[in-house]
């Protein structure tokens, strides 16, 4: 399975610091340029972000490190897509990988894939689940608190079919890189691969070229939780209507 590492220009040191782990744990990369989103000029923003969308979507409007994270994302899959790839793995730069569950995950992901259906395998820690006693692959469709609490990019792979549809989904850009409660909503099967197998660096959260708050105040705090919120409400309206639907569907046939 083919592994991309995103990563910025100027992260020189983050790069090293990856390319040692990643031959530690005997993955072999293609680096992807990250974009930055801090440096794209006013035409390449209005080509690659639609505000209205951001707005309608999210909530809220894109920090341009989210947004330079994304695009980031989408172009990895671009390239992907490009190259006739039937399924790759994503990397962040500040990545811990267990070699063995890496190497456990990839056979999984091989044994399991579909090319007929969208899918997404997490193989980091950011779901808010409980592993499981065995290993396993867990689908989040089925598990509404864990698509909720789902978060991160760090490490994850997915399909050509899933490519598409998040490309479709997401760009231009409106969405977090890690909206995956919002794909799995509109039809790509997100799913977790257990035992993790990519973990972060204890000290990159320090560094992080996404997670800047400079400036956010007690203001940003409060409509952060209305934004979750409106998640919440649309998640769980979404799952009435589904299963209503289905009840309908049944009792009419």
């Amino acid at each position: 399975m083919k592994t991309f590492l995103v990563n910025l220009d100027r992260s020189a040191d983050r790069l090293a610091e990856a390319d040692a782990e990643l031959a530690r744990a005997g993955v072999a990369y293609a680096r992807a340029r990250a974009v930055d989103g801090a440096a794209l000029t006013a035409e390449e923003r209005a080509a690659n972000v639609s505000r209205f969308h951001m707005y309608r979507c999210l909530g809220r409007r894109l920090r341009p490190a989210e947004i330079g994270c994304a695009l980031s994302h989408l172009n990895v899959h671009r390239q992907a897509l490009d190259e006739n790839l039937p399924f790759w793995a994503v990397l962040e730069d500040d990545v811990v990988i267990d070699a063995a569950a890496w190497n456990q995950a990839v056979a999984r992901i091989e044994q399991t894939n579909d090319p007929a259906v969208p899918t997404v395998w997490l193989m980091s820690d950011g779901h808010g689940l409980v592993p499981p006693s065995a290993p396993a692959i867990v689908r989040l469709l089925g598990a509404q608190r864990g698509i909720l609490h789902t978060w991160g990019t760090l490490g994850y792979a997915l399909n050509a079919a899933a490519a598409k549809r998040i490309r479709a989904l997401a760009w231009p850009v409106r969405y977090t890189a890690d909206a995956w409660s919002t794909y799995c909503r509109k039809g790509v099967d997100v799913r977790v691969v257990f035992p993790t197998a990519v973990r972060e660096r204890p000290a990159s959260s320090l560094t992080s070229t996404v997670l800047e708050k400079r400036g956010h105040g007690r203001l940003w705090v409060w409509y952060g939780s209305f934004v979750r919120l409106r998640y919440v409400i649309c998640f769980w309206l979404d799952v009435t209507m589904y299963r209503v639907g289905r009840l309908f569907r049944r009792r009419c046939a």
